[in-house]
């Protein structure tokens, strides 16, 4: 009996220790910010497939799917545009969220991928 007493104190007290304290931002991470997410836009299921680029003038480009109707992919999902963040401060602040590529229903747009040209720096 006091082994199972035991055994309770420890999980509530386990638990309490959990919820009590605040969420921390991992060691060596400066902030954290939440460029896409799913209630930015009204009807969007989730945003995937993340590219990350830093551009030849220094701008950080970030590009996702933004699919509509479900998270499913391009053979089960008729609307996938591919939507995109800039900042110009190292990413500290980033602009309001545009569609690069937006199709109508039953064509989609995933998995974006970018490159930079240095050497002819575009």
């Amino acid at each position: 009996m006091m082994k199972k007493a035991a055994v309770v104190l420890f999980f509530v007290v386990s638990l309490w220790h959990v919820h009590a304290k605040e969420p921390q931002i991992a060691a060596g991470v400066i902030s954290y910010q939440d460029l896409f997410n799913s209630t930015m836009r009204a009807g969007v299921a989730c945003y995937r497939i993340p590219a990350l680029i830093t551009a030849a003038n220094g701008h950080l480009l970030a590009v996702m799917d933004e699919r509509v109707p479900s998270c499913l992919d391009l053979h089960r999902n008729d609307d996938i545009n591919i939507v995109m963040r800039r900042s110009d401060d190292d990413g500290a602040t980033w602009s309001e969220m545009v569609s690069i590529v937006d199709y109508a229903v039953g064509m989609s747009a995933s998995d974006a991928s970018m490159i930079v040209d240095k050497l002819e720096m575009r």
